[in-house]
């Protein structure tokens, strides 16, 4: 029987060593020895950093288009939507020529999610009009605000209240005028500001990353969830939020992120990869609960790849 052909709704591409990345010089400068580069990293990086990606093995190397069929395996890719992914060109359009690398990838990326700083308010106009003109496949803006008050958790951004924030709004607002969408990348004690986001501003798609990533739903990470007790309430939290969420029509979400270390599986310390079983008996409640208040039609699946890679492999999520 054939696979079935999957349009992964979240990736993101990179490559070290011809785009301005944060990890780019630091790949220029030990990426000759693979095995000191990441002894070091290890160690250089900032603690939750290295929490939150598990491991530094994918994010020290490129990720390209092949790479990413590579590692579907079997499974059929209709394409991928790249999400913005760190670019670090100066200047208020530097940002843009990720979108302009990305268009000469080839047709595998069917849409982007490019990157604009919304804290320049109204200004923000040319930096979107300049997306737009640079990529047929430019639908939106990812702008991370996950900030959480953990210190063992990395946050995004510099503070917890961005999304109320006016000239931030006044950017934001921008998106709805060029017919955008917003990708929210939140931590799930954002969910309910990010309710009254959308609430406030109805025109603008918002599209939900990760399903909210409750941190340290399925065990310890970052300095909390350490009982079960505690564990639970962040589940039912996150749970009471996305029902509180869902009833805003301009919101979807992508069922995607969930192998993430931030979710405190600790798939990635472990010997051998989860099998398709644990994924299935960990994921359901998430998934289930998200479908149902949300609905098929306003859910998507997204592989998050290469983060996810440091905790299981692709067809195995995909299955």
């Amino acid at each position: 029987m054939d696979e079935p052909r999957i349009l992964d709704a979240h990736a993101h591409q990179w490559d070290l060593h011809g785009t301005p990345r944060e990890a780019s010089s630091f790949v220029k400068l030990f990426g000759w020895s693979p095995s000191l580069m990441h002894w070091l990293a290890r160690r250089l990086f900032p603690a939750n950093a290295v929490e939150f990606f598990g491991a530094a093995d994918f994010i020290l190397q490129n990720y390209l288009p092949d790479d990413h069929r590579a590692y579907a395996g079997d499974f059929e890719l209709d394409g991928f939507v790249h999400v913005e992914a760190g670019w670090q060109a100066a200047g208020p359009l530097g940002a843009v020529a990720e979108t302009e690398w990305l268009a000469t990838l080839g047709p595998d990326i069917r849409a982007i999610v490019g990157h604009a700083d919304l804290c320049r308010g109204n200004d923000i106009d040319a930096v979107l009009e300049a997306h737009i003109a640079a990529s047929d496949c430019f639908r939106g803006v990812r702008y991370p605000l996950a900030h959480h008050p953990a210190k063992g958790v990395l946050s995004a951004c510099d503070g917890p209240h961005l999304m109320h924030d006016t000239t931030w709004r006044e950017g934001y607002a921008r998106l709805g005028d060029h017919d955008l969408s917003f990708d929210a990348t939140v931590y799930h004690h954002q969910l309910d500001d990010l309710a009254e986001l959308a609430g406030h501003f109805p025109n603008i798609p918002i599209v939900l990353c990760h399903a909210g990533t409750p941190v340290a739903y399925g065990g310890p990470f970052g300095g909390i969830g350490a009982t079960p007790d505690s564990r639970q309430r962040i589940a039912d939290e996150w749970a009471t939020s996305i029902a509180n969420l869902a009833e805003r029509p301009n919101v979807q979400v992508k069922i995607s992120g969930l192998a993430m270390p931030a979710l405190g599986w600790g798939y990635h310390r472990t010997k051998h990869r989860p099998d398709i079983e644990r994924l299935v008996a960990d994921f359901r409640p998430i998934v289930e609960h998200v479908i149902d208040c949300f609905g098929v039609g306003r859910c998507m699946f997204g592989s998050n790849f290469p983060i996810d890679a440091v905790s299981a492999d692709m067809p195995t999520i995909f299955g």
